[in-house]
């Protein structure tokens, strides 16, 4: 072995250690299918969102679960769902996709929608149904309309009204709302309160404050 060979091999051990590189935490917030079971054994489907304000929900064949802990490492999520057991996923880099355990069943799930929006504007136009934690039937319907941007900053402005179920009132109330990033508030004094909206940034859910009163929301979906 050459002295050249050994002051190379001696240098290389010299050399510092990278650490392997930790993703960036996953960002679960949004709707989201989820697969519990064997696929090819008749698993079960379900859903699951993860609201603005950190309400969590799980929906799947017969049973649910709702603001369980978990807690996000980089794209491992690990948590605990009562009456079904330990929550093991892990996440895609884009944070679409993730697969892993659910008690012992094999568990995936899959982004309702995967286009993550700078603005309200390319989702926030349409119908919502929202509703109170204590009555999850849809007590107010949402419609934006002209949601549109007010200037170059990010800030919007939208026009919306807003109908109560189940109260006897049958006329919708307007509401100038303006905001910006995900937040849409009331623009001025309303009949009903202060209006505050914070969408999910893929445009499927939403929560409010109508008032005194918070809700929770999806986006209005059509029947088959």
């Amino acid at each position: 072995v050459s002295a050249s060979d050994e002051d190379e091999r001696s240098a290389k051990s010299r050399l510092p250690i990278t650490p392997p590189v930790k993703p960036p935490d996953s960002d679960l917030e949004g709707s989201w299918e989820i697969t519990v079971g064997e696929p090819d054994q008749g698993p079960w489907f379900g859903f699951m969102v993860f609201y603005p304000d950190g309400t969590t929900c799980m929906d799947c064949g017969d049973w649910s679960a709702r603001n369980w802990d978990f807690s996000i490492d980089g794209n491992r999520v690990i948590g605990t769902i009562v009456d079904q057991g330990p929550w093991s996923v892990v996440m895609d880099a884009k944070s679409e996709i993730g697969r892993g355990k659910l008690g012992v069943w094999p568990f995936r799930m899959t982004r309702l929608s995967t286009a993550l929006c700078r603005c309200p504007t390319k989702y926030a136009t349409g119908e919502w149904d929202m509703w109170t934690a204590q009555d999850t039937e849809t007590s107010l319907a949402l419609s934006i309309t002209d949601l549109e941007e007010a200037d170059c900053c990010g800030k919007v402005s939208a026009s919306a009204s807003m109908l109560y179920a189940n109260t006897g009132l049958h006329h919708a109330i307007e509401v100038e709302l303006e905001g910006e990033g995900h937040v849409l508030r009331s623009k001025g004094s309303t009949p009903i309160g202060k209006v505050d909206i914070q969408f999910t940034r893929d445009g499927t859910a939403l929560s409010a404050k109508v008032g005194p009163t918070k809700y929770l929301g999806w986006r209005r979906r059509e029947e088959p």
